[in-house]
Formats: structure tokens, sequence, C-alpha cells
């Protein structure tokens, strides 16, 4: 409904809110006390916290459906439900470089992950194809084909980079994972899943990736072989957001059967 809450989590008081347009997603910068969303009309916000000094990133017609800060602290990466992404300056407010026309996708990015060292962001896209696109040019350095032949319906709705392996993985609503070497861009391993891929995040401690499907199982693969090693189950109904603590020890789920659940991976 557009209410964000900011909390102190020592204290359990909320110390900053806003009310916006329909949220289509929130992040954090990395260094600093500084939250961005984006809405359903396409405006990025973003504030301080708690003083709720505000900016905004002017829309061009279409949803804010995903974006990320970089790495760099000083630009961040959206991306648009008619398949255009947008590196804006944080500071200026301005675009730096858009990605349009014949060279985006032909339909909305669902998803997307920042390389941490490499310059590159990978986006994912209800038109089937994950891309890398430069940070520092703008230019798309590589389309991955997503599609399942059997797939009536299919779309790429996770991401994801894996630490120092040169390996982004690819999540669709057919239920398919793949494990992409990035330098030759062909697939090294595909993991068939019973329900659509939701989300997916890789430990970057070790090759491992987690993924969280339509039927409510957190699924956990070595991303190197492709084995299954381990299923999580608890939920009733889908998962709608998956997220791995940063000790890798644990994992939070939010499912809409109205519950959010804490798996502990290790002792």
């Amino acid at each position: 409904s557009g209410l964000i809450q900011v909390w102190n989590v020592s204290k359990k008081e909320v110390v900053w809110n806003f009310e916006m347009g329909d949220t289509e997603w929130m992040d954090w910068h990395p260094g600093a006390p500084v939250l961005l969303a984006g809405s359903t009309e396409g405006e990025v916000w973003m504030w301080k916290i708690p003083s709720g000094d505000t900016k905004t990133f002017q829309s061009h017609g279409a949803a804010c459906s995903v974006a990320k800060v970089l790495p760099d602290g000083k630009h961040a990466c959206a991306g648009y439900s008619d398949g255009v992404l947008k590196i804006w300056d944080l500071k200026s407010g301005g675009a730096v470089h858009t990605i349009s026309g014949h060279l985006a996708h032909k339909e909305g990015i669902t998803s997307m992950d920042v390389h941490q060292n490499e310059g590159l962001v990978a986006t994912g896209s209800t038109d089937v194809t994950a891309k890398l696109t430069s940070t520092a040019n703008g230019k798309v350095v590589a389309t991955f084909n997503c599609a399942s032949p059997d797939a009536q319906e299919d779309s790429v709705e996770a991401v994801g980079f894996a630490n120092g392996l040169s390996l982004l993985a690819t999540g669709t609503l057919s239920g398919m994972l793949t494990m992409w070497d990035i330098p030759t861009q062909t697939a090294r391993q595909q993991c068939k899943h019973n329900a659509g891929i939701t989300r997916l995040q890789w430990n970057q401690s070790s090759p491992v990736v987690y993924t969280s499907t339509l039927d409510g199982i957190v699924n956990i693969w070595d991303g190197r072989t492709g084995a299954l090693e381990r299923q999580l189950q608890g939920h009733t109904a889908e998962i709608l957001d998956l997220h791995l603590t940063r000790s890798g020890s644990h994992i939070l789920t939010a499912s809409d059967d109205s519950s959010a659940r804490v798996f502990q991976l290790s002792s």
C-alpha cells in the first residue's frame, strides 16, 4: 500500500515512516543510512534516515520493478516494466546510462544482481532472457536464453552472481536453475525443480546456491556439480522472498501463507 517504516531494532521503535505509491522494492545503501525505494508509477525515491531528506529520480512512464545500489555507493541501477535499464547518479539525480530499444529486454525486468568486483549488472526478464550489462559504459555484454522448450509459460524470476567463480545463476518460472559460465556464456549446470523458482541467492563463502519455489520449498544446491544437497520445508504456499544471513547460518523466508520463517543451516 506504499507505507514504509524504519525501525530501531534494539528499541523496537519506529524512527521514520513515509507514505508513497504502491511500493515495488526497497534497498539500503551499503555505506550510509540512506534508503531507496521504487514505485509502480516509476519514480525512484531516496531518503536520508532518520532526517527524511528526500530526492526523487524521474519516471519515464513505466513501473520501476527492481533496483540495486552499485558497489561504488555513488550510483544505482534500476530496471523497469518496459525492459528499460537505467544507471542513476545518486548525487546529481540524472541518468548516466539508459539501455533501451533493441539492446534492452523486450519485456519487463523482474530481477537483478550486481557483481561486487567486475562492474557488471545481471537482469532477468519476462522475455525469458538474462542480460549482463557493463555499469561503466552501459553496454550489454551478454544475453542468455533461459527458455525451456516444453514450458507453456516462462520467465526469468531470479538472477545471482557467484562470488569468485565466474558463474551467473538464473531461475525461471518453469523451474529451471541454470549455472552459466560467464567467460564462455555457456550453461554449465541445469537443475530442474518441481515448481517455479521465485528467488535465488548464492552463499558468498562457498559454491552453494539457495532457491525458493512456488510450492513453498527452499532448495540447497551445489553450484559446481548441480547436486541437490538439502530441502527445507514448512511453508504451505509460494515463497515470495528469501534472504541468507551474512554469516550464512540462517535463511529467512516470507511466504504467501502469511508467515515468515527462519531456517537454521548450521549450529
